[in-house]
């Protein structure tokens, strides 16, 4: 017992240490959809790796975890998107990170489907992304709320 007891003492000294010496955190910012590349889409769902900007103004760098988003195409609920790979995001620096991101098609109907491929054609496919992801450092984490609306060909087909 004594034991956890300075165990715990010595993380929240640390957690201290380590607030005092960051001089104070700032917000992450989201640059934007750099490219989307998809391996696999069907009518139950898709596989792509997105790749977005991110600058983290912060000397620290920290951890996305896999974490679980709900996914919106064109003005319709897709279903729920997964991140599923840990992204180490630098400190002082401003990057394009690779997500790997698997998404089912539960909420979606064929004629949903049809209206999403006519988006798709004419350059009008808005993807959105909306729920918490898991972020942090060592044993610190927190849930840290996203709401992404984007084109998603502008960036990709030059438009």
């Amino acid at each position: 017992m004594n034991k956890h007891k300075h165990l715990l003492h010595f993380a929240a000294l640390l957690m201290v240490i380590w607030s005092c010496a960051c001089g104070g955190f700032q917000d992450v910012q989201f640059k934007g959809v750099k490219d989307i590349k998809i391996n696999s889409f069907d009518t139950k769902g898709v596989d792509a790796m997105l790749y977005v900007t991110i600058n983290n103004p912060n000397h620290a760098a920290f951890t996305v975890y896999p974490s679980d988003l709900d996914l919106t195409l064109g003005k319709s609920k897709a279903g729920n998107a997964h991140l599923t790979n840990k992204i180490k995001i630098k400190g002082n620096a401003e990057a394009v990170y690779g997500f790997h991101l698997v998404a089912d098609f539960a909420n979606l109907g064929a004629a949903d489907l049809a209206k999403i491929a006519m988006m798709a054609l004419t350059n009008k496919l808005n993807i959105g992304l909306k729920g918490n992801i898991n972020a942090g450092k060592f044993f610190l984490r927190k849930n840290v709320p996203v709401d992404i609306q984007e084109n998603a060909l502008k960036n990709v087909l030059g438009k």
